[in-house]
């Protein structure tokens, strides 16, 4: 996990705009952005430079959440 920690953060100088401009392009010439919207693929970029598995995360964030604002009757 240490490797994938730091090659996400060698790329920690581009701006949002500069990031959000590059995934357009890179879904555009691939014809992808019919299919992908720009925050989808970035997720997924991320999740293969960074290793991590979106979907479980997602879930740990769920439990979290559950645990930090419990349901209120």
């Amino acid at each position: 996990m240490e490797n994938s920690q730091k090659s996400c953060r060698k790329f920690k100088d581009v701006s949002l705009e500069e990031l959000r401009e590059k995934v357009a392009e890179f879904a555009k010439v691939r014809n992808w952005d019919q299919y992908h919207s720009p925050r989808n693929l970035l997720l997924a970029l991320l999740a293969d430079v960074c290793g991590l598995d979106l979907g479980q995360a997602a879930l740990s964030k769920i439990v979290k959440n559950s645990q930090k604002y419990p349901l209120i009757k």
